[in-house]
């Protein structure tokens, strides 16, 4: 049986605190001087976005100081006479963590959360009411006593940036292989805190320059699996709201308008058998499914949402 939920979160936020603090202690100076030179090094090596909250989190649980150890790891060897059972237990588990993105899952009164790298599922019973299956949720998981809970030090990214979060992953992780072809996946997430952390920061610039520039920085890509070509084409032909553009070899493209036919909703792609909505704003883009929904539901099944600025801002 785990510990409740309550009772866990005060144990959690005394001992990340004492490990804090004991980090930034008088004794770690130089450890925390090295520390910062080489976040810095690794920002600017791969053009990450910084802020101190991740450097504190990373320096605590992603840091090795000389011996190997990170400070949680070392706040349990110099205070293991002083650690109550609980303590240590909590201490332990909270040393193995790691910081990976998950997506939600709700399932009746619980929720699923999936490593969407690893692919490993977590069932967590209690902590995170506030959290929807719209979401992203980027922090840690820990296991005590066989109940898995996420650690505080979390927060959420919009879900349709996952496909492009996914894909600059794993082209990373590739990059990786082809320098050591032992590298799993696994050692990569791990070893790769800077990077994963990164993407909260690029989504707030992206989210940012979008308001600035009216929405016309982020494209909305919604993408849809063809059934029937001929009567989806049909179905477009007979559509007010829809106006063929041209033709690119077997690839069409068309663009969607508005009730009152003066508003651009979207462009459409229709490959042959796959079709890709792009919109320049949320709103155009939840507006444009129904639309294009109730012209064609019969012959296209939707697949998944994607923001597509992702790719270019890590590249």
């Amino acid at each position: 049986m785990g510990i409740p939920i309550d009772e866990f979160k005060l144990l959690e936020n005394e001992i990340v605190n004492k490990v804090l603090y004991f980090a930034l202690g008088s004794n770690y100076t130089e450890e925390v001087d090295k520390a910062k030179k080489e976040f810095i090094r690794a920002i600017n090596k791969d053009n990450y976005s910084y802020s101190e909250k991740n450097f504190t989190s990373w320096l605590m649980w992603d840091y090795k100081i000389d011996n190997k150890n990170n400070f949680f790891e070392e706040y349990m060897k110099v205070m293991s006479s002083k650690l109550t059972d609980n303590q240590y237990k909590i201490l332990k588990e909270l040393s193995d963590t790691y910081l990976s993105i998950y997506e939600i899952i709700d399932i009746k009164d619980k929720k699923k959360i999936v490593d969407i790298f690893l692919k490993k599922e977590f069932i967590i019973d209690e902590g995170l009411e506030r959290i929807n299956s719209n979401q992203l949720l980027i922090g840690r998981v820990v296991n005590v006593d066989g109940m898995n809970y996420v650690l505080d030090d979390h927060s959420t990214l919009d879900k349709r940036f996952q496909n492009g979060i996914e894909k600059v992953f794993y082209e990373q992780f590739q990059a990786s292989k082809e320098r050591n072809s032992l590298v799993s996946v696994e050692e990569f997430t791990k070893n790769n805190v800077i990077l994963i952390s990164s993407f909260t920061h690029i989504i707030d610039d992206i989210t940012k320059q979008q308001m600035e520039s009216n929405d016309q920085y982020t494209v909305y890509q919604s993408n849809y699996a063809v059934l029937d070509r001929e009567k989806l084409c049909d179905a477009f032909s007979k559509s007010q709201n829809i106006e063929f553009d041209y033709k690119e070899n077997n690839t069409l493209f068309y663009i969607m308008y508005k009730e009152d036919g003066k508003k651009v909703l979207s462009e459409i792609v229709l490959l042959r058998d796959k079709l890709e909505m792009e919109c320049i704003s949320s709103i155009d883009s939840d507006d444009a499914k129904g639309v294009l929904e109730d012209i064609a539901s019969e012959f296209i099944k939707y697949m998944n949402d994607e923001i597509l600025t992702l790719d270019d801002l890590l590249s």
